[in-house]
């Protein structure tokens, strides 16, 4: 199949994909744009993406005083009854509203039993209990409907373990992360959310990016909270996961049960992006688990971040905290080389690079990041003998500097498979002498902090922190979390209250 040319800012191109290079984009990103009807500028994110207003059109028809009415969209009936049309169109949707409750005709039936609505009927120590449905049994416990409906439904728990009346099932003592639900009081909309830090850590890193005032879309959660404020949003736990891809499919299985996705709610995508491997990023003074979380954060499509810091972009350029790299000049840039002693003229390094056979990314590499001359990128000149820092490493060992290629070579040559068994030696505090084994490890190169805790005036000893969490039915993390917020041991166990002062 022949390659398809394309114009972008002036400039011809013989193919997509070397336009896209040119700009630093995913060719697969440019050409799904170009088929869903974007323009060649707003593809290439030369101007912004033009609004469409969204099809939605459904017809209702409400009762009032006995008679009839019929309204062809629901946002002609939301305008004439002064509601908001995605208010009216979440009532309807997702909790099951008649078209006079939605549009505030008449009040809302609380009594009004729903057709997939269940009894719940059960004893604990010669009571009963009767509730007319999960909901009311859920809120006389004070606990989080979707908490409960998950704890029956994916958890397999019983009524009463659900409803915290019973002990749980052992296998919940652990987890991994959390997923959490923020609520707006005001339009009722949600966003599902998954972290592996304190809830309310992440609570304030929302509100924190929200003050920066930078969102890129008015239909995210920092753009509700910047509109609303703060005080408008509640957010609870209504999951927890043993593992990151558990954390991922239950942040997707939320996001889609409670219909969370933008227009319904305030999540842009379907959820469940996270790495398990993902490093950690700092932007602007805030802390995300993963390049993806930022992402999320911040508006962006992750193939487009990625992409950024694939071609050379630093973090800050890439989230467009800062400007793009100047690599930027050689976009449509004309190029006049030597060759053979005539003189040629090439209209873009895609054309250059094309011309002695080479591909585009190799040549820009050369002439950007090496900083080599055309003729040297294409082969006509002996390039300059120099050693990219990222492909070279040295270690000092009892005052001598050795040099490698790279770190997997320096693990190689001290008889180890991988360099990350020498990196963790080193973060628990071992010399690099130790950790390359040219000499005796430290004392209690495993040991590990006993703790001693009271409980009912006795004191107990644990042989570490992860089996004081277990024996007392808290999750590791929560605890960890806690005793860096200055929690006792005794608190952070939940063996005793916090204190307030």
């Amino acid at each position: 199949m022949a390659k398809q040319g394309i114009e972008v800012d002036g400039i011809a191109y013989s193919s997509i994909s070397e336009a896209s290079e040119q700009y630093y984009l995913n060719p697969k990103l440019i050409a799904g744009r170009l088929r869903s009807g974007w323009s060649t500028e707003e593809a290439f994110e030369l101007v912004p993406r033009r609004k469409l207003e969204p099809n939605r059109r459904q017809s209702i028809s409400v009762k009032v005083n006995g008679k009839l009415k019929s309204y062809s969209t629901i946002k002609e009936a939301a305008d004439e009854y002064g509601i908001e049309p995605k208010l009216v169109r979440a009532r309807l949707t997702n909790f099951n509203w008649t078209p006079e409750e939605a549009l505030g005709i008449i009040d809302r039936d609380s009594k009004r039993i729903a057709h997939n609505r269940k009894e719940v009927k059960f004893s604990i120590n010669g009571v009963d209990y009767h509730f007319l449905s999960i909901t009311e049994a859920a809120k006389s416990q004070g606990l989080n409907e979707f908490l409960v409906f998950n704890r029956l439904n994916s958890r397999g728990w019983s009524i009463e373990q659900a409803l915290e009346l019973a002990t749980p099932p052992a296998h919940t003592k652990k987890c991994y992360g959390y997923i959490y639900l923020i609520k707006n009081s005001i339009n009722s909309k949600y966003y599902v959310g998954q972290t592996m830090s304190p809830v309310t850590k992440r609570w304030k890193s929302h509100v924190g990016l929200a003050l920066k005032g930078k969102t890129k879309s008015k239909h995210t959660l920092s753009a509700a909270i910047l509109r609303y404020g703060a005080d408008a949003f509640d957010i609870t736990i209504i999951d927890h996961a043993d593992s990151i891809n558990e954390l991922n499919k239950l942040e997707r299985y939320w996001i889609k049960e409670l219909k969370t996705k933008y227009p319904d709610g305030y999540n842009l995508n379907r959820g469940g992006s996270g790495f398990s491997k993902g490093r950690s990023v700092a932007l602007e003074n805030l802390t995300f688990p993963s390049v993806s979380e930022a992402a999320r954060a911040y508006g962006f499509k992750y193939t487009l971040v990625a992409d950024r810091l694939r071609y050379g972009w630093t973090l800050e350029q890439a989230f467009e905290l800062a400007p793009p790299p100047e690599t930027h000049k050689f976009a449509g840039r004309k190029f006049t080389i030597k060759d053979s002693g005539n003189m040629l003229t090439f209209n873009s390094v895609g054309e250059l690079a094309s011309s002695y056979n080479l591909p585009t990314a190799r040549v820009l590499q050369r002439l950007v990041k090496l900083n080599w001359t055309p003729e040297q990128a294409v082969g006509l000149v002996e390039p300059p003998k120099w050693v990219h820092p990222m492909h070279s490493f040295q270690l000092e060992i009892n005052g001598k500097i050795r040099r490698f290629k790279s770190k997997a070579e320096a693990a190689a040559f001290h008889g180890f498979d991988r360099w990350e068994t020498i990196r963790k030696r080193l973060s628990r505090g071992w010399t690099l002498e130790q950790s390359l084994g040219l000499e005796t490890p430290p004392i209690n190169k495993h040991a590990t902090k006993v703790i001693d805790v009271e409980i009912n005036g006795n004191k107990v000893k644990y042989s570490s922190m992860s089996k004081a969490a277990e024996a007392n039915g808290v999750c590791f993390k929560r605890v960890s979390a806690r005793l860096k917020l200055g929690w006792s041991y005794e608190e952070a166990l939940e063996i005793r209250p916090r204190s307030k002062s």
